[in-house]
């Protein structure tokens, strides 16, 4: 616990009840699945506050993982329309590849430096850097650059903001932002 993680977490807290009252319409709309709808989002809360207090490789990539599939769950949440349907499936499949990238970049590290602890993995990077590092580390850009939607990475984007329901879309583009970046 700092300050810094903290600061995120109020901020995704925040988020998320926003999202939860301006999302209470389009989630009790089929009362039977309004459950599944706020259990969904409190998951991906979760998800994304371990992530932003997270020290290590595995605990990253847990909480990382709790969330997207979260998410991509609920992008899908509108079942009777297409583009949700689209948007859902196209977010859920490109965040397996990215996450698949993303593990295969932790492995690497974890073979080259021998810990998964942040802190101890900075120490190791300080005495040098070799090609293989480079790689490991180009992986883990490009896995947290889907997360991010960052260039060139962004390319769900568009698809899945335009058939998520509107406040899942909110929720995409601040919370789980706000936790990549931290």
């Amino acid at each position: 616990m700092d300050p810094y993680a903290v600061f995120f977490k109020v901020l995704i807290l925040v988020a998320a009840g926003l999202v939860i009252l301006a999302a209470f319409p389009v989630a009790t709309r089929p009362i039977e699945r309004a459950g599944e709808f706020f259990a969904l989002l409190l998951l991906s809360t979760v998800g994304l506050m371990l992530l932003v207090s997270s020290t290590e490789l595995i605990t990253i990539y847990l909480s990382l993982e709790l969330s997207s599939l979260s998410l991509a769950f609920l992008a899908t949440y509108r079942k009777e329309d297409l583009k949700s349907t689209e948007a859902g499936l196209k977010y859920f499949l490109l965040s397996v590849m990215s996450s698949a990238i993303l593990l295969y970049g932790m492995a690497l590290l974890y073979g080259l430096t021998g810990t998964t602890r942040l802190e101890n993995i900075a120490q190791v990077l300080s005495q040098g850097v070799s090609p293989a590092v480079l790689l490991a580390l180009a992986m883990l850009v490009a896995g947290f650059g889907f997360k991010l939607s960052a260039v060139p990475f962004q390319m769900w984007t568009p698809d899945v903001y335009e058939g998520a329901p509107t406040p899942i879309t909110a929720y995409l583009s601040v919370a789980s932002k706000a936790a990549g970046v931290a």
